[in-house]
């Protein structure tokens, strides 16, 4: 699926603000039961710890485990400008050039990630979900990745290759799957 507008000057990630308000109902949650925990002894009329201690002590795990939970499962921001790809977790930027890709991998430590490499050392961690997420930004990594391919600069072996298809099969389905839920019949 191409799209025939040129690219914009600066593409981002559009899907993020919506799972970034997932992150806060997870953080919601963690906080909520955290604080159910602590109350939990009141509820029983066994206090193993003092009243006091629960009071001075019990906001700050509660905002702390709230806190936490929501960056975790926060996902990274992600920019195309022109042809550098920056992804950015944690106040930490990964940039890549994806008109020079050297490298093509699975992050084993990290289910639908891949990592792309370019010929300056460059290296970014991307989510495949992202990707389907973002036609824009999918066209033009893998764009990138075939030119890079063709030019040599990407030699892929079998693996990758194998790799690529499964990543384009991924965006493929999640793309149709979205395409298949917007309602088209007039009300």
């Amino acid at each position: 699926m191409k799209t025939q507008l040129p690219p914009a000057s600066e593409i981002t990630d559009q899907d993020r603000r919506r799972a970034c308000r997932l992150a806060h109902v997870v953080g919601g949650l963690t906080a909520l039961i955290i604080t159910a925990l602590l109350a939990a002894p009141f509820a029983f009329r066994s206090h193993p710890l003092p009243l006091v201690i629960l009071l001075a002590v019990g906001p700050v795990v509660v905002l702390a485990a709230g806190v936490v939970a929501d960056l975790a499962v926060r996902p990274p921001r992600v920019r195309l400008a022109g042809t550098v790809l920056t992804v950015t977790r944690f106040a930490r930027s990964e940039a890549v050039h994806i008109d020079r890709l050297t490298g093509l991998s699975a992050v084993p430590s990290a289910a639908g990630v891949v990592r792309l490499t370019d010929d300056q050392g460059g290296q970014a961690h991307i989510d495949v979900r992202c990707l389907a997420r973002n036609p824009l930004i999918w066209e033009q990594v893998d764009d990138g990745v075939r030119q890079s391919g063709q030019q040599g600069s990407l030699p892929r072996s079998q693996a990758e290759s194998q790799l690529w298809l499964d990543v384009a099969s991924a965006v493929d389905h999640t793309q149709r799957r979205m395409l298949a839920a917007l309602d088209f019949e007039p009300h």
